[in-house]
């Protein structure tokens, strides 16, 4: 569009100039997120990272977790490190809003997350029992607790270096041969690993 502009003096002199303008009323169309991934679960500094498109320009994009602008940059796409140590462990809610040159803004959809930055509770082999004589299949059995979920529980014995076996769902039980092993002592272990790896 052509704006055209006339300027008149007090003696009636007239001077006519104009400048051209792009009217732009259309939102940015096109929003792709790479991460995070709704569903998942997070811990640590994690990347967000967006692309965007716009009918002329985009201006700048502004990341968001539960309301609270956590990074921004200028142009049309954003690699940003966030650092989900600032929020509570538990469900958030991040999106991103784009701004093109001409101000109108699109927002993504939400993105719900969860966050876990702490180490599971609880793990405990509560069979066999310390002290206990057993021969043939072992049937082992661990508690495990976390305040998100746990995503599994690894069993070794006689150190972290020989691995029994592992579930991912409970009960976290597992039935193993003692004929592998050697008469006498031995000790049994249980790992609990979370959703977020912790």
């Amino acid at each position: 569009k052509t704006v055209y502009y006339r300027l008149r003096d007090l003696a009636g002199n007239i001077r006519t100039v104009s400048d051209t303008i792009t009217l732009d009323k259309t939102k940015p169309a096109t929003l792709s997120v790479t991460s995070p991934v709704a569903g998942t679960t997070y811990r640590g500094s994690i990347t967000l990272t967006i692309t965007a498109q716009d009918n002329y320009s985009i201006a700048g994009i502004e990341c968001l977790v539960d309301g609270v602008t956590v990074a921004t940059t200028t142009g049309a796409s954003m690699n940003a490190t966030w650092a989900t140590t600032a929020v509570n462990d538990g469900a958030h809610q991040v999106y991103y809003q784009v701004t093109d040159a001409a101000g109108n803004i699109a927002e993504t959809s939400i993105i719900s997350i969860t966050v876990d930055n702490t180490i599971p509770e609880t793990v405990m082999i509560v069979s066999p029992a310390a002290g206990e004589h057993v021969s043939g299949i072992l049937s082992i059995e661990a508690v495990a607790a976390d305040a998100i979920n746990v995503a599994q529980v690894e069993f070794y014995v006689d150190g972290t270096s020989t691995l029994m076996g592992s579930r991912t769902t409970a009960p976290w039980t597992m039935a193993a041969s003692s004929t592998t092993l050697s008469e006498g002592s031995h000790t049994l272990y249980a790992r609990c690993i979370d959703g977020a790896a912790n």
